[in-house]
């Protein structure tokens, strides 16, 4: 299939847009769609849907429950455990966590020279889901301060340097599998 923004629903208008993918039906954020298709494109890897984790492929949305042991994920806060995975790789003994980290992550959001309470409590979650998630992969964070080009939602190559670069800043390199299909 070839990668169209056409084949998600957008929801919202102005800076809050979200896509509904149409085959999970789940939101999707600033950056996943053209994350997506570039990861496909540079690793040859089939999309998956969640029911054939943990076959070689493509995911989008993968929850947590899916990837960390049942007792870890029990521990969880409850926000915690409603969280997912943006695209998650697997090529036979490599798994990758791939997060698309739009505004209010990372550092948290500035206003007026002050970090919200928001940003401040989206910035621990991202760090806890973090350290747990490198416990069962490699993760690699596409930022939307160092890739503004994916966060457009255009293939392009601008945009697939980014992500190639998001990889190498994690030290995780991108697999490409040989199968074409």
């Amino acid at each position: 299939m070839v990668c169209s923004r056409a084949n998600c629903q957008l929801q919202k208008g102005g800076n809050n847009s979200m896509m509904v993918d149409p085959d999970s039906g789940n939101y999707v954020g600033a950056g996943e769609f053209s994350t997506h298709c570039i990861l496909k494109q540079l690793t040859l890897l089939k999309p998956r849907s969640l029911e054939e984790y943990p076959r070689n492929g493509i995911y989008k949305q993968l929850s947590l429950k899916k990837l960390i042991s049942r007792s870890e994920f029990n521990e969880l806060s409850e926000e915690h455990q409603k969280g997912s995975i943006d695209i998650f790789l697997i090529l036979n003994q490599t798994r990758i966590a791939v997060r698309v980290q739009g505004l209010g992550h990372g550092q948290g959001t500035k206003i007026h020279g002050k970090y919200t309470l928001k940003g401040q409590g989206k910035t621990k979650h991202d760090n806890v889901q973090s350290n747990l998630i490198k416990k069962y992969c490699s993760l690699v964070d596409i930022d939307i301060r160092e890739c503004p080009n994916v966060f457009k939602e255009r293939v392009s190559e601008p945009a697939r340097i980014e992500i190639i670069n998001s990889f190498k800043t994690a030290k995780v390199m991108i697999p490409v599998s040989g199968e074409t299909k």
